[in-house]
This record gives C-alpha cells, structure tokens and sequence, in this order.
C-alpha cells in the first residue's frame, strides 16, 4: 500500500527541486529589488494563499497533468491527421531557429492575450476566477489554475499553434519561455516603487484610474490598457482582480 502511494506522489515529489529553486531565486531577487531589506522580503516570504496554492499545484501535478498530456497528443493528432494546420510545418521549419523562436513566442503571446480576455467572459470566469482570487499575488501564483482553466489555456494557446503548423520544438520552447516569464509578472516585486497585493483587486499601478474591477461574469469591461501584450515589461501585464470573497461568478 505504501509503494502504491509513494509510486502516486512520485510526480509531485520531483517538482520539488524545482521550485526550492525558483523560490530561492524569487527570493534572492526580491532582497535585490527591496535594495537589502530582509525585514520586508520575508514578510512576504510565505504569502496569505500560499496554501490554496500548493493544494491547486499539487491537484494539478498528481490529477490533472496526465490525462492533459493525453489530450493534448491527441489533439496534435487530429489537426495533423485532417489537414488542419494553416501553414507546412516543413517551410517553417526551414527558417532560422532563432527567428522562428521568436515569431512563435510572439504569436503564442498575442493568442493568449485574447485567450485571457475570453476568460473573463461569462462562460471561462468561474473557472478563472481562482487565479484572480489569490490573496498575495506572488511568483507562485502562475499556478494557480482551475483544472478547467488549465484545460482552456492548453487547448487554445497549443491548439491555435498546432494549427498554424508551428513545429512542436518551438512551441514547447515558447511555452517555457513564457512560464517563466509569467512568473516575473506575478512576482509583485516592487520594480516601479509600488507592491501588488490584492485590495479587492490586484492593485497594479497603470491599472487604477478609471478601471472597472470584476466582480462577476457580467462585470463590464475592462480598462484597454490593462490588457496589453505581456511581452511588453510593465507592472501591468496582469488585468485587475475580483475581490477575493467573489470566488462563484453572479448570475
């Protein structure tokens, strides 16, 4: 019984690792950006949240990532057994990896940013919402995903991909890139002077004045300049937040 279990939370017990070392890296920053001031970098050092999370990672670790990846073969099967890529994977193949690197972390970036503005429809909110809802925007909140969530996000930004006829090393080299990427934009490391911590919404400097916050699937829209290319480096890359007590859209 106990090999079964330690056969189960093998996967989970790998990441390990993985994030010591993110977070001692997170960590190592922040007392760069904090210009030493230990006091205020371990305060933050374990975020209100922070259990919430390391449940949804962990649920996402043990349950959700298997049958995911299957899905997600699948899929790449089906676009590429009918016909359905857009453009020959051999020709774009045939660019300079460099190039053909940056063209698809630039495209996969444009498809998620309309990919999250459908999140915040009535129909993907509910499920979204858990991302928003996170007391203490931290590194460790790029997460912090629903398991339909995760599922919309893996089919939309991978699909649309596999569909232009993207060859799968580059789209598996965008989507490191713009994980970690992710995690800098949630890191709420006071680069422009200012924190982001959750006050019924994540307060991000250029998002504030004349913002609409969610607070349901209705909610009406949001501040244009709040939903920018997340390529472009700024406090505002991540759209405002619901308050936390809002975790079930209204009707």
């Amino acid at each position: 019984m106990l090999e079964r279990w330690q056969h189960w939370l093998t996967p989970l017990f790998n990441e390990i690792p993985t994030l010591a070392v993110a977070a001692l890296f997170f960590l190592l920053l922040a007392l760069v950006v904090n210009r030493g001031n230990l006091r205020q970098t371990l305060a933050r050092l374990l975020p209100r949240g922070l259990k919430v999370n390391l449940a949804v990672y962990a649920l996402d670790i043990l349950i959700v990532a298997g049958p995911l990846g299957y899905l997600l073969k699948q899929l790449s099967l089906f676009i590429a057994g009918h016909g359905f890529t857009i453009f020959d994977e051999a020709s774009l193949a045939s660019l300079p990896a460099p190039l053909l690197l940056l063209l698809t972390v630039f495209v996969g970036d444009g498809i998620s940013y309309f990919r999250h503005r459908l999140e915040h429809s009535r129909l993907l909110w509910p499920a979204h919402v858990l991302h928003h809802s996170d007391d203490d925007m931290s590194w460790f909140t790029v997460f912090r995903f629903h398991p339909l969530n995760r599922l919309s996000t893996t089919v939309i930004d991978i699909g649309l991909l596999l569909a232009l006829g993207i060859p799968g090393w580059a789209i598996a080299a965008n989507l490191l890139i713009r994980h970690y990427y992710g995690m800098f934009i949630h890191a709420a490391l006071p680069w422009t002077g200012h924190t982001a911590r959750s006050a019924g919404c994540w307060s991000l400097p250029q998002c504030t004045a004349g913002t609409t916050c969610f607070t349901g699937a209705g909610s009406t829209a949001i501040t244009p300049r709040c939903f920018r290319y997340s390529i472009r480096f700024s406090a505002a890359t991540t759209c405002p937040a619901p308050a936390p007590s809002r975790w079930v859209s209204a009707t």
